[in-house]
């Protein structure tokens, strides 16, 4: 499953709305509709924080756009590597 399924499926395990979980992430309703949709990825940060909120039943890894931040955060606050998330670490020139 990718984030969108993941997050309608967390969503509508817990029997809630999208609005209400809109707001438990401090999104409108509309936005979390284009995450399930797949029309919109969430930011890095709102990505990590629908990873906490659903008890990692939508990982970060699941939006690939935000993997590779989110794995530079990971590693940067001492959490382990995700498996199949690699960092491009070449130097910028």
């Amino acid at each position: 499953m990718n984030g969108p399924e993941l997050l309608k499926s967390w969503r509508e395990a817990q029997g809630i709305s999208q609005e209400k979980a809109g707001a438990m992430v401090e999104v409108h309703q509309n936005t979390w509709c284009d995450w399930e949709r797949g029309k919109k990825t969430p930011h890095t940060t709102t990505a990590l924080r629908l990873h906490a909120l659903t008890d990692g039943a939508c990982p970060v890894e699941a939006w690939s756009e935000s993997a590779e931040v989110a794995e530079t955060y990971r590693r940067s606050i001492g959490l382990p590597a995700v498996d199949g998330v690699t960092l491009d670490t070449s130097p910028e020139f």
